[in-house]
């Protein structure tokens, strides 16, 4: 038996949880993918109530084949996406929280080849996806997410944020895990998971709450911020140095016209020239790290 208001809840908490994320959060990447994986669960809840309620309703109610055959399109499709998308989501996740994703577009497209592939592969007329296809791809993403997972917690110093990486790990690796066993499973197996992953997806809802309420999410963009900061001060610096060399300079040069010193002014010329050359480098510095969105925060 399904105990649908639990997948009601789960459908309703998490596609509230996931838009509000991406919402509040535009501009940063790692939260938009969090949303995505929080977003799969809610549609997970979806598809379970649409597959095993409300299809099977339509066709003992006998109505029309127009609605039956469009609630057997959607929920192919969202079962596609709860069972592809989730192994896509957590290994960019992970790229992005270790940083090694900055703004390579070329790579978000190439990992996301196995995805589109299971969606042409499906038949959206009989509900059928190629689980077998997607569990074989989907188990390397998971065990490369895993490793990044890892490597996190791993090259950490900080006993508290070592915590946070793993409880962050634990969070996003363990439902995808079980979304993993659950396409090996057979009948009756599988119906037995199926009731587990509502769980898992509630309590990583929760604790993903408690994260996002100490900020955990936001310590990359905090991070970066500080870096910044002190980058903006080196800059300041070295401009304020070299604003006072030319006004000594000019200083100098009024001063030697005034004394008819002429020889003196060559090298007060030179002088100008090289700290002209030295700003040049420091504007040029600031238009190359200018571009730079995502700082690598875990080495």
């Amino acid at each position: 038996m399904f105990f649908f208001p639990l997948f009601l809840l789960l459908f309703i908490s998490l596609l509230i949880f996931s838009f509000y994320m991406g919402w509040k959060h535009k501009g940063n990447r790692l939260i938009f993918w969090a949303a995505i994986l929080a977003l799969c669960g809610s549609l997970f809840g979806l598809q379970i109530m649409l597959e095993k309620s409300w299809v099977p309703y339509t066709l003992e109610q006998g109505m029309a084949v127009e609605i039956t055959r469009i609630s057997i399109v959607i929920t192919t499709i969202l079962n596609v996406i709860i069972n592809a998308l989730p192994y896509y989501g957590v290994l960019i996740f992970f790229l992005i929280y270790n940083g090694y994703l900055n703004q390579n577009r070329w790579v978000l497209i190439v990992l996301s080849l196995p995805v589109v592939v299971a969606f042409f592969q499906a038949d959206l007329y009989e509900n059928w996806v190629d689980k077998q296809f997607i569990v074989y791809w989907g188990i390397l993403y998971l065990i490369a997410a895993l490793w990044l997972a890892i490597r996190s917690i791993w090259l950490e110093r900080n006993r508290r944020q070592r915590l946070i990486h793993a409880a962050i790990a634990i969070i996003f690796i363990i439902p995808v895990a079980a979304l993993n066993v659950y396409q090996f499973a057979s009948f009756p197996l599988s119906d037995q998971l199926i009731m587990i992953l509502p769980y898992l997806c509630v309590v990583g809802l929760a604790f993903s709450s408690v994260l996002y309420l100490r900020d955990a999410y936001l310590g990359v963009k905090r991070r970066s911020v500080k870096t910044v900061h002190a980058g903006t001060g080196l800059i300041h610096h070295s401009l304020k140095n070299s604003i006072s060399k030319i006004k000594l300079n000019a200083l100098n040069i009024r001063r030697s016209l005034q004394t008819g010193k002429h020889e003196d002014i060559e090298g007060y010329v030179l002088n100008l020239l090289k700290t002209h050359e030295a700003m040049n480098k420091t504007m040029s510095h600031i238009a190359k790290y200018g571009k730079i969105r995502d700082i690598r925060c875990f080495r």
